[in-house]
C-alpha cells in the first residue's frame, strides 16, 4: 500500500497538499488545470521539492530517502535523456545490471524503439523521446513509476497504446502508478482513482466515473467540462440525450444557432427565447443550422462552492450566462429550459 499525506512547496511559491492511499495493482490519476500542483505532487513523492509530512509504502517509510534510494521510477515532462547517450545506453544504464539484458530488449520491443537504440536524442522526434523515457524508467523496475505527462508528445495510438502498457504493468506486478494528465478520457480509461487538483488545493478524490456522473462542487464540474448551470443543475455537452429528452431531469428547447464537427460527432449550439446559449454534443445527424430542436441533459444536482454562492463571478462565461429567469419547482432557469 502507498500511503502519502504531505505538503509540498516548490519554488518558495507552489504549495500543495494532499492525502491518499493506494493499494498496489492501482493506477491513480492527478487531474487539474495547468498550475494546479500535479507536478509539484509528483516530484514530492520522487523526493525533488521541499516536503512536509510522510510518504510510505509497504509500511516502509521513504519520504526520508534520498531521491535515488526510492523504489520509484521517474518520467517527467521533459524526457531529459542524456544528450551524449544512445537510446541503448539510456535504458542499458537504468537496469540494476546497467547491461542491456532481456528485460531491455523486452521494454524496447513493446514500445516500438528497436529502430532507434543507435541514436541519441537529437536525433529523435519528441514522441519518440518519450518513449525512449518511459524505457529508461521502467527498466529500472520499479515499485512506484511516477508520470509526469508522459505520453503528451505521442500520436493518438501510441498514447492510447502506452497508457494501456503503464496500467496492465501495475497491475500484473502489483506495482503502483501515479499519473499526471491533462485529459479526462485518459483518466477515466486508464486511473482506478483520480485526484482533482485546483491552485494547489485538492478538490475532489475518488473513481473517476463517479465524480464526472456526480461532481461534489461547481468547481470540479467546470473542471470536467460541465458548461453550463441551470440552477442547481450541471450541463455536460457529452451528456446530452436527443433521441429521448422526455427521459431527462433538464429539457432545453430552441434554435440551432450554430453546428460543428466534433470527434466522430457534432457539437450543437441550442439558443433559447432568451437568448441563453446551451452546448450539446450530437453523435449521429444532428440539426440543421436554423432549426427548431429539443434536448434533453443528464444532469446532476451540484451544489455551489463557497465563494460561488451569492455570486457568479466565479463561473467561466458560458457558465455565468445560463442563469437566467425562474422555472418549475424552483431554482433558477432560463426560457425554454424545465426539469421533472
Amino acid at each position: 500500500m502507498l500511503r502519502v499525506d504531505l505538503t509540498a512547496t516548490a519554488g518558495g511559491s507552489t504549495r500543495v497538499r494532499a492525502a491518499w492511499e493506494q493499494a498496489p495493482g492501482t493506477v491513480t490519476a492527478l487531474f487539474g488545470p495547468s498550475g494546479a500542483g500535479k507536478t509539484t505532487l509528483i516530484r514530492a513523492v520522487t523526493g525533488l521539492v521541499e516536503t512536509v509530512g510522510t510518504v510510505r509504502w509497504q509500511d516502509r517509510e521513504i519520504g526520508r530517502l534520498k531521491p535515488w534510494e526510492r523504489p520509484v521510477g521517474y518520467v517527467a515532462q521533459d524526457p531529459s535523456l542524456f544528450p551524449h547517450w544512445t537510446v541503448r545506453r539510456q535504458i542499458a544504464e537504468a537496469r540494476p545490471s546497467r547491461r542491456f539484458d532481456a528485460v531491455a530488449r523486452d521494454w524496447v520491443a513493446r514500445l516500438g524503439l528497436g529502430d532507434l537504440l543507435d541514436r541519441r536524442p537529437a536525433a529523435l522526434s519528441g514522441g519518440q523521446a518519450q518513449r525512449a523515457a518511459l524505457a529508461r524508467a521502467l527498466a529500472r523496475e520499479p515499485e512506484i513509476l511516477l508520470l509526469d505527462e508522459p505520453f503528451s508528445g505521442l500520436d493518438p495510438l501510441w498514447r492510447r497504446r502506452a497508457g494501456d502498457l503503464v496500467a496492465a504493468w501495475a497491475a500484473a506486478g502489483r506495482r503502483v502508478v501515479l499519473l499526471s494528465s491533462h485529459v479526462w478520457e485518459e483518466v477515466e480509461r486508464l486511473a482506478d482513482q483520480v485526484l482533482i487538483l485546483d491552485a494547489g488545493t485538492l478538490l475532489a478524490q475518488g473513481r473517476p466515473q463517479d465524480l464526472f456522473r456526480r461532481p461534489p462542487g461547481a468547481a470540479v464540474a467546470r473542471l470536467l467540462g460541465y458548461t453550463a448551470r441551470l440552477g442547481r443543475y450541471a450541463l455536460h455537452p457529452r451528456r446530452a440525450e436527443w433521441t429521448h429528452p422526455d427521459r431527462c431531469p433538464v429539457r432545453v428547447t430552441g434554435t440551432v444557432r450554430r453546428r460543428r464537427p466534433a470527434g466522430d460527432g457534432w457539437l450543437v449550439e441550442l439558443e433559447t427565447a432568451d437568448g441563453t446559449v446551451v452546448e450539446a454534443y450530437a453523435a449521429d445527424d444532428a440539426p440543421a443550422e436554423g432549426a427548431p430542436a429539443r434536448v434533453g441533459f443528464w444532469a446532476p444536482e451540484v451544489d455551489d462552492d463557497d465563494d460561488d454562492r451569492g455570486s457568479n463571478s466565479g463561473a467561466p462565461p458560458a457558465a455565468r450566462a445560463q442563469r437566467g429567469g425562474t422555472g418549475p419547482g424552483g431554482g433558477d432557469f432560463p426560457p425554454g429550459a424545465v426539469r421533472d
